[in-house]
């Protein structure tokens, strides 16, 4: 089955849904930490789940020849993957929602989907 242009924007739209999130610690505060988004519950874990179900990797590598990213697209998305991998690696399945805010670790994997954002400014869907 072939990829159709909609598929495609839908795929790009969850990645940046999601990049976007992860890289707005001041949102991630108000709905991990004090539940204070109306109809808006979330999670820590959700949030790891969501990223690691857009398939980054595959989107920047074997699915390259239907994205058409550019090389400073790939190299972006791969060096988010690459460190949200190691994140998830090294962290345990469930965390205290402030203790991950808090941690070094999680504020550098937040300033990089900030970068791979920036970097996908300029993207556009293939037809």
């Amino acid at each position: 089955m072939s990829v159709t242009y909609e598929m495609k924007k839908a795929r790009i739209e969850n990645l940046i849904y999601n990049l976007k999130d992860l890289s707005d610690l001041s949102y991630l505060e108000k709905i991990w930490v004090e539940n204070s988004i109306p109809n808006i519950t979330d999670s820590w874990e959700e949030s790891m789940c969501l990223i690691g179900d857009i398939n980054i990797k595959s989107l920047a590598t074997t699915e390259q020849k239907d994205f058409l990213f550019n090389h400073k697209h790939q190299e972006a998305l791969l060096k988010f993957y690459n460190l949200w991998a190691l994140y998830c690696k090294n962290t345990p399945n469930t965390m205290n929602p402030r203790e991950a805010l808090d941690s070094k670790e999680f504020k550098e994997l937040s300033l990089c989907a900030k970068e791979t954002l920036e970097s996908l400014n300029d993207y556009e869907v293939p037809q």
